[in-house]
């Protein structure tokens, strides 16, 4: 009888231990990409003292790449910028900072980065496309749809997101097509393209 009373306090110390582990552990994987925002956030504020300040800062959520995580960020104030930031073991690596989309409200930035592409931009609440002339009305964004010259299409869902930030097999780009919530074609590259508004091209080595 002994025995089995040792034998069950010991079981329950198992679980009383499990239940105080666990919930930390849980709570430092949920914090890591608020982590990696912190860092980038600090080296962003840092680097551009006295122009940037956290409050003009938005960022999305972070996206697992290679050995480590790419952050996007979006200066909104006074000389704004977007760019892109590689973390490794909560260091950065490499990063790229570019003006941000304007009249269309978005753009398409590349960085090749060997066999990997990396497409990037900030997304307004305005754009205009050539059947509207100069007319610049609202718009939301819900879809991206990324034809590759390979043959493949990819999606990404974006809505509600002030941005996008999107890793792909390193291709030309053959169309690059916006979709709205009505799942209405809102803009393509050949839009950008003719109004010389496609993006950057950036190569990391």
């Amino acid at each position: 009888m002994l025995r089995v009373l040792i034998i069950i306090k010991k079981f329950c110390l198992v679980i009383i231990i499990s239940l105080l582990i666990f919930p930390i552990f849980g709570c430092n994987n949920s914090n890591s990409e608020t982590d990696l925002i912190e860092i980038v956030s600090e080296s962003v504020v840092k680097t551009n003292l006295p122009r940037v300040t956290v409050d003009n800062l938005h960022f999305l959520t972070p996206v697992t790449y290679l050995d480590g995580h790419l952050v996007f960020v979006h200066f909104t104030g006074e000389g704004p910028f977007i760019g892109v930031y590689y973390l490794v073991n909560e260091k950065i690596v490499k990063y790229e900072t570019i003006p941000p989309a304007k009249s269309m409200g978005f753009s398409i930035n590349k960085i090749i980065d060997g066999e990997n592409m990396i497409l990037f931009s900030n997304l307004n609440d305005e754009t205009w496309s050539p059947p509207n002339g100069d007319n610049r009305f609202e718009t939301d964004h819900a879809k991206l749809e990324v034809h590759l010259s390979n043959g493949k299409t990819y999606s990404e869902d974006i809505k509600n997101d002030k941005g996008y930030l999107i890793v792909l097999p390193t291709a030309e780009i053959v169309d690059f097509i916006q979709f709205n919530s009505k799942g209405e074609k809102v803009n393509t590259l050949e839009d950008l393209e003719r109004y010389g508004q496609v993006g950057e091209v950036i190569v990391w080595n």
